[in-house]
């Protein structure tokens, strides 16, 4: 699903290329992203940006246990400082 609204586009990854696009926000586990997809904690579909153009504005990640088959937490979800909070997460 992508939503498009006040040229705000929300999507997941497109695949493992985007990823540069999803750590361009700094965080302390964005070099475990690779891993955690081999591992099967995470999948492409639920790594989410959201952007203006080329200008990554938010993200979003869940996680889950290798064994498990659904997410078991948001654990990344992050929103540009030189954004209203609310305008992008309503979207």
């Amino acid at each position: 699903m992508t939503s498009a609204e006040h040229d705000l586009i929300i999507r997941p990854v497109a695949d493992r290329g985007e990823l540069g696009l999803f750590r361009r926000f700094p965080y302390l586990l964005n070099e475990e992203l690779d891993d955690d997809l081999d591992q099967d904690h995470r999948r492409l579909e639920w790594l989410w940006v959201a952007l203006r153009g080329d200008e990554l504005v938010a993200r979003a990640a869940w996680w889950k246990r290798r064994e498990g088959t659904s997410p078991m937490l948001l654990d990344v979800l992050d929103i540009d400082d030189g954004v209203k909070p609310v305008d992008v997460g309503v979207h």
